[in-house]
């Protein structure tokens, strides 16, 4: 049974005039008188008393009638609730960001206050993901002055190399930096790893390691520091406490670089972004006290 021909049904029932109610619904009288004779063909009774062009509605009309104006209420109920939730289906703030403590932190303060939060690792291509509206903030270390996208600087942090105690490194002091680079190095594949991050903002270090092993994220070189065949280099105030791991006294190699937060910058009128960036930026500079 066609919706359309319960509502045609009804405007007729009420105005009882077949004219009247094809111009109230915008459609010509034959197709309405159509419509109508093909809906008591599907219920099987006659809802009208014909006199020639006169219609009145019958008991059967009535009753048919009180149902039809009881499955519209339904109907526009249904509707109005569909639309309020939609109205109030759930937006996310899409954060990029690393797995730190820091950054821990400052997701449990976000949804403690309620916030509908998307959290995703930083891929490659954050800056795409910004500008095309598939990430809202991103935090990390990686520079980017690319249009569209302004940033701030949350705090900088001290880069360590880092070993496990098992390692030949582990026992030395003094390490020269030269002779650091001849053992092989773990990082992450991504293009803003913590070593493509120091060859692009402290060249003068000249700083080319040997990389043996691409992890996926900071994890995976945990893992690979732990093995004891690799040095990684990892953020001092990052590092798990782990007795096992050494941070190597490296000559000349005093690498404090900015952690960034970005967003696209036509969203610097979204008072809820607004509002959460102001946070972000609230909890890094509480940690100022702290050792980077």
């Amino acid at each position: 049974m066609d919706i359309s021909a319960l509502k045609y049904f009804i405007v007729v029932a009420q105005t009882e005039h077949m004219n009247r109610a094809a111009a109230q619904l915008h459609i010509t009288q034959p197709s309405l008188s159509t419509c109508i004779r093909r809906l008591e063909a599907d219920i099987g009774f006659r809802l009208f008393d014909r006199n020639g062009r006169n219609i009145q509605l019958n008991e059967y009309g009535k009753v048919f009638l009180n149902a039809c104006l009881q499955i519209e209420d339904s109907l526009n109920s249904a509707l109005s609730e569909m639309d309020r939730i939609r109205t109030s289906a759930v937006s996310y703030l899409r954060l990029c960001c690393s797995n730190s403590a820091t950054n821990s932190f400052i997701i449990d303060q976000l949804l403690a206050r309620g916030l509908h939060l998307q959290v995703s690792e930083v891929s490659e291509n954050w800056e795409h993901m910004l500008l095309g509206s598939k990430a809202d903030l991103v935090i990390t270390m990686g520079h980017s002055v690319t249009e569209g996208i302004s940033h701030s600087i949350l705090h900088f942090r001290r880069l360590v190399p880092v070993v496990h105690k098992s390692h030949p490194l582990a026992a030395l002091k003094n390490i020269s930096l030269n002779e650091l680079q001849r053992h092989a190095f773990c990082s992450t594949a991504s293009s803003h790893s913590m070593i493509s991050i120091i060859r692009a903002q402290c060249p003068e270090l000249n700083f080319h390691p040997r990389i043996a092993f691409l992890g996926r994220n900071s994890s995976d070189m945990l893992k690979a520091i732990q093995s004891g065949v690799y040095v990684g280099i990892m953020v001092q105030r990052n590092l798990p406490a782990d007795p096992d791991l050494v941070m190597l006294d490296v000559d000349d190699f005093h690498v404090f670089l900015p952690i960034f937060l970005y967003w696209r910058s036509t969203d610097t009128d979204n008072s809820v972004q607004t509002a959460v960036r102001q946070e972000i930026q609230d909890y890094y500079q509480a940690l100022e006290k702290e050792s980077p």
